[in-house]
């Protein structure tokens, strides 16, 4: 008979691409997204059962809600803790989200006369092929157990 060692699935290239607004300085962010899931799925497996299953348009859409509202989106890396930490508090059984973030490179348009040039304050151009890729592994761990010293030693008498 057949066993289930280990169960991973989700969403591979969500497309984010940002515009952040302060005052009149405007930054741009564009990522490529992967998110895979483990956790308590096996049924979806053994007995076809998918109520336990995430969707990838979930995953997709809550990585897109979460790049349009959250914080920590001009950091790759504080945006893929966000959004592992989001999915594996949302769902109970899922116990460890896989996020991947390849940050696509934009730059800002040099404007002014020859020798004088000044970067715009809101205008981009994407800028090369490099990319800086972040690889997060968020896990649900399980609070330690409370120490609680015998009853007894709670009324030691003293001389």
């Amino acid at each position: 008979m057949s066993t289930l060692t280990a169960a991973r699935y989700g969403k591979d290239k969500v497309r984010v691409f940002r515009v952040v607004r302060e005052g009149k300085w405007h930054h741009v962010v564009e990522y490529n997204v992967c998110a895979l899931l483990e956790g308590k799925i096996e049924t979806s497996y053994t007995e076809a059962d998918n109520s336990v299953v995430v969707t990838t348009d979930a995953i997709k859409n809550i990585t897109y809600y979460l790049a349009k509202v959250s914080p920590h989106i001009l950091s790759p890396e504080r945006f893929a803790l966000h959004l592992g930490t989001h999915l594996v508090s949302k769902y109970a059984h899922i116990d460890r989200a896989y996020i991947t973030v390849e940050k696509l490179r934009w730059s800002r348009i040099a404007v002014g006369a020859p020798g004088q040039e000044q970067p715009h304050p809101h205008a981009f151009v994407r800028d090369g092929d490099d990319k800086r890729i972040v690889n997060a592994e968020v896990r649900v761990c399980p609070l330690p157990r409370p120490y609680f010293p015998p009853f007894s030693s709670l009324f030691t008498s003293y001389p």
